[in-house]
């Protein structure tokens, strides 16, 4: 029963923000901005070189959470995979 209260939450959440997006034309207001350079109020255009420097920053930033999620990954699989070889208790023999 707690799950499909969970997934019905998630469910209309999700409708609700994909309406609101919809509804304040935010899908075409962020792709004139990625392709143009055009702020939201409709007037103002951001310069080239600002463009680049905005689209190099956010590259930096996706590339250093992808590698330091991959790493911490891969080091989580070897402190587990020690550990499941290990036993975890001493028996004595009888």
């Amino acid at each position: 029963m707690l799950t499909l209260q969970k997934t019905l939450t998630v469910i209309n959440l999700s409708t609700s923000g994909l309406f609101i997006m919809l509804s304040f034309n935010l899908p075409e207001k962020f792709m004139r901005f990625i392709l143009l350079g055009e702020m939201p109020d409709g007037t103002t255009l951001l310069s080239p070189d600002t463009m680049l420097a905005i689209t190099i920053a956010c590259f930096t930033c996706t590339l250093l959470l992808a590698s330091s999620s991959i790493s911490l990954k891969y080091f989580r699989l070897i402190h587990s995979s020690t550990k499941f070889r290990l036993p975890k208790h001493r028996y004595t023999s009888l």
